[in-house]
């Protein structure tokens, strides 16, 4: 099962280089992300949102999401579940969410979602034993992307989302680390992942072989 470590590529907050350092977004404090792959009807009432993997190259311009990108892949790459991203994630507030997203990049530059998963990290040793984080103190956390199996053509890249909200599509997080049913104030969130031998960060999947080409 490879577990491929992140490299950073066109992260929005610090331009760092994250192998071996730490690259920090801002999550919104109202929860706000467009989320272009909202389920139709399920959380908006919108008729005109859209369910399925969309192009996601607006939301990887913005200033609140990090974006990871590997190399182009000689061969094909055909990847299976288990899929999860391992993060060594600190905060500044008690508690947020954290959203990954799996896309396929095509050599003209278009960016189309895979697979996504979602984690709120006071939940990271499930939800019978709710933990908020200390302030600045590095966890490694594990979110689970939900099961796929999909082809990347050879000269595609595999990208990496990390945001800190998925709102409308999931329920907001004001990152007061409180009831969300009953505090009202908002807050900004800052969202570091770090990276290195001391504080590892990858994804993770099966890979099935050429043979099925």
């Amino acid at each position: 099962m490879p577990s491929k470590g992140l490299g950073a590529s066109g992260n929005k907050c610090k331009d760092t280089e994250l192998r071996g350092g730490q690259n920090t977004c801002c999550g919104d404090k109202n929860g706000k992300l467009a989320d272009l792959r909202n389920n139709a009807l399920c959380c908006t009432g919108d008729p005109n949102s859209r369910a399925g993997p969309l192009y996601q190259n607006e939301i990887e311009n913005r200033a609140d999401v990090l974006t990871f990108t590997s190399e182009a892949f000689n061969t094909p790459l055909h990847i299976a579940v288990p899929l999860n991203a391992q993060l060594s994630v600190s905060l500044d507030r008690p508690d947020t969410d954290l959203i990954v997203r799996l896309a396929d990049v095509a050599p003209d530059g278009r960016s189309l979602m895979i697979q996504e998963g979602a984690l709120r990290p006071r939940y990271r040793k499930g939800f019978e034993s709710p933990e908020l984080m200390q302030e600045g103190e590095v966890y490694s956390v594990n979110i689970p992307i939900h099961d796929i199996a999909d082809t990347l053509p050879a000269g595609h890249k595999l990208r990496l989302h990390i945001a800190g909200s998925s709102f409308p599509r999931l329920a907001r997080n004001i990152n007061s680390g409180g009831d969300r049913n009953t505090e009202t104030e908002p807050y900004t969130a800052e969202i570091t992942i770090h990276s290195g031998p001391n504080n590892p960060s990858a994804i993770s999947f099966y890979t099935l072989p050429a043979a099925i080409d």
